[in-house]
């Protein structure tokens, strides 16, 4: 009696519920682990012990504070049978209360995390789904005071119904772009699930009917692929929550303004007055406060030599907007078959989702391509797979580009138009050719990275060599290295940048001979 006594102060129960514990702890400790209702009361014939009804709340209540479950078995049915939890074996064995788990709720996203872990036990088959249900709902009874909940007490949803929200608002707090199997769901938890299901199919539901969830697609309805609506999740506060944390993304990197490096780019008379037009057509795209926008999209292709300033200028622009840079690659090309095509649709869909969320932040997301030539080259006779692969995925590029499907901004960099398909770059309403600087741009350039130079010496510097903006960035790295590590010999600063110059365009396609056999007739 002493020890029942230590057991119900320990864990804080009564004295049948204590009585029931230690009966499966003995159990447990002689090896036959589970116990059922008829086995507790021929087993346990002690006073104090009451009827079938009593017994059952106690076991319930049990369950409640995880120190007992219903065994779960792969192999065999096994119904109504209870097992001592590991945390409880253990506190009882040690007297330690730290494997007794003590979860506090003092925020929805808590519950939500609870709520995750919980089911996820449910899915591998680590619980019962009436332990699920009866731990579920005791979380969620010690969370009624959280807004969240009291926002949904007035759709005066059943037992079912809430448990489904506050699983679909678990899924959508860790998975926000995935929808969410409610048929599966549904399963698990209750087992006339197909009359829910029903309902939900045919509009009667009232999850439906006050539309706390809804259907993924508009298209095809089915509970396989279900959400909660816009409103519910703005309501429960999980948008807010998915503004704060990283997006995973599969095609794409993001690019904040903070992390762009500004620099300052020089360029020919002429392009300088297309950037500066450029600079105001997306200034009005972007701040028109007005639902209907003067047009749908700003698509720019940006042309030119390699070392020009085309992926500079376009950083530079995002970082004085205060733009977010979604930026694809060619890691999109993938061997398999379908799977590039695949991936062409899936970055215009992740594009559209990076730039719905941080839009409700007051930011916008600009879709860059660099390389563009790489990615929607020409097309040609499909003689080969790969030649398909290509025509096919261009295709798909030109339908998303459409100017009544594409919404946003769309900046593109080419080394060779030529190399672009024609449809493609005709879908670029805005193009600018930026051409290696003349003399004029070069002696800005120059003088704006080696300001120790004289007028005279950098004029000497940029006539005789043709440089590009591009040129000049590894010339001042190179400089600045090859002086903090005392490879120059005097004050001649002019000398030391000339040789530099020189070596720089050492192997520049005009400059170097060429190597191995050629056409001339040496006879």
């Amino acid at each position: 009696m002493k020890d029942l006594n230590y057991i119900q102060k320990f864990f804080k129960i009564n004295q049948q519920e204590a009585l029931i514990l230690s009966a499966f702890a003995f159990r447990k400790i002689c090896g036959d682990e589970s116990l059922c209702l008829k086995d507790i009361i021929e087993w346990l014939n002690i006073p104090g012990i009451e009827m079938v009804p009593e017994i059952y709340d106690s076991i319930t209540k049990l369950i409640e504070s995880d120190l007992l479950a219903r065994e779960v078995s792969r192999w065999e049915k096994k119904e109504g049978h209870y097992i001592l939890t590991d945390a409880a074996y253990k506190a009882i064995l040690t007297g330690d209360p730290k494997y007794l788990e003590v979860f506090e709720v003092d925020c929805f996203q808590h519950l939500l995390e609870k709520t995750m872990s919980l089911y996820a036990d449910l899915r591998f088959d680590l619980m019962d789904g009436d332990d699920f249900q009866t731990k579920l709902h005791c979380l969620m009874e010690r969370s009624c005071h959280l807004p969240e909940l009291e926002w949904l007490s007035p759709y005066e949803l059943d037992v079912n119904e809430m448990q489904l929200v506050i699983i679909m608002a678990a899924h959508h707090l860790h998975h926000p772009e995935r929808s969410v199997d409610v048929e599966r769901i549904l399963q698990r938890i209750e087992r006339r699930y197909y009359l829910i299901a029903k309902d939900i199919m045919n509009g009667k539901n009232t999850l439906i009917r006050n539309k706390l969830i809804t259907f993924a697609s508009s298209e095809f309805k089915t509970l396989d692929e279900m959400k909660l609506t816009d409103e519910a999740a703005d309501q429960l506060g999980l948008n807010k929550g998915e503004m704060d944390k990283p997006l995973n993304l599969e095609y794409g990197q993001l690019v904040f303004p903070e992390d762009i490096e500004s620099k300052t780019v020089f360029y020919n008379r002429d392009v300088e007055s297309q950037i500066d037009s450029l600079k105001k057509i997306i200034g009005v795209f972007q701040n028109n406060e007005t639902e209907e926008k003067p047009f749908r999209s700003v698509k720019l292709m940006i042309n030119g030599p390699s070392g020009t300033g085309k992926t500079q200028s376009i950083m530079n622009l995002a970082k004085e907007s205060g733009s977010i840079i979604y930026e694809v690659g060619h890691q999109l090309k993938n061997p398999y078959v379908g799977m590039t095509e695949a991936a062409y649709a899936a970055m215009f869909k992740e594009y559209y989702r990076c730039n719905n969320l941080y839009n409700k932040q007051g930011k916008h997301v600009w879709f860059v391509i660099n390389e563009f030539e790489g990615l929607v080259s020409r097309r040609i006779a499909a003689h080969h797979s790969a030649d398909f692969m290509v025509s096919t995925a261009t295709s798909i590029f030109l339908k998303e580009t459409d100017s009544s499907v594409f919404k946003g901004v769309m900046l593109c960099t080419c080394n060779n138009i030529d190399h672009v398909d024609a449809a493609v770059a005709r879908r670029m309403t805005y193009k600018i050719h930026l051409k290696e600087p003349n003399l004029e741009t070069r002696k800005k350039i120059f003088a704006n990275r080696f300001p120790f130079l004289s007028p005279s010496e950098t004029d000497r510097i940029c006539t005789h060599f043709p440089l590009t903006g591009a040129n000049v960035e590894n010339i001042l790295e190179k400089y600045v290295l090859l002086e903090k590590i005392g490879a120059f010999e005097g004050e001649n600063h002019f000398q030391d940048v000339w040789e530099i110059c020189q070596q720089e365009l050492l192997l520049s396609t005009e400059t170097r001979k060429p190597i191995g056999f050629n056409n001339q007739n040496h006879n």
